[in-house]
């Protein structure tokens, strides 16, 4: 019998790092599931509801701050972002050339100075601001994802219901039938 060599499909599945636990031992690692999933909770909605390049800055540095406290490499968190990037460019540029009629940002006094037109394609600055928020915004999920997916296992993700302290996680009791 011959061996199979590898096929693309599988070889891809190697670089995508949402969902591969990471045991690091870290105090991420220990906390509660419930608890973890209610700071994620909340870091999503402070990340989806920020409008300012300065508020998407600080999560950013947040992001780094709990990589680095997971012990979870920064390039295994950032591979998810390298996947995405080909969709994130795309994105970014039509939301540059092609931005909706009304675009006002938080910190602007509601006019956008052109900075540059051809036919239908505008840039303005709040155009600008709309992409770096955007992307500043995805990138942040992303990462967040990676880190949770990569310091919770599925057994603790499945079974945070059954155990309802806040203490330290408890193990699954899983019966074996015969």
């Amino acid at each position: 019998m011959s061996r199979r060599k590898r096929t693309p499909e599988w070889e891809f599945l190697r670089y995508v790092t949402l969902g591969q636990y990471l045991p690091t031992g870290s105090f991420i690692h220990r906390m509660h599931p419930a608890f973890k999933l209610l700071v994620f909770g909340l870091l999503v909605a402070a990340v989806t509801f920020s409008q300012t390049i300065t508020v998407n800055l600080i999560l950013l540095v947040t992001m780094v701050v709990l990589v680095q406290l997971a012990r979870v490499p920064v390039r295994h968190a950032l591979e998810g972002v390298r996947l995405a990037l080909p969709a994130l460019l795309v994105m970014a540029v039509f939301q540059v050339l092609l931005p909706p009629k009304m675009v006002t940002m938080a910190g602007s006094d509601g006019a956008c100075l052109p900075l540059w037109a051809w036919q239908r394609f505008v840039v303005t600055d709040c155009s600008l601001r709309l992409v770096v928020v955007s992307m500043a915004r995805l990138i942040e999920l992303i990462v967040l994802t990676t880190l949770l997916t990569s310091s919770t296992t599925t057994t603790e993700r499945r079974c945070w219901k059954r155990s309802r302290r806040w203490s330290r996680a408890t193990p699954c009791r899983t019966t074996v039938r015969s």
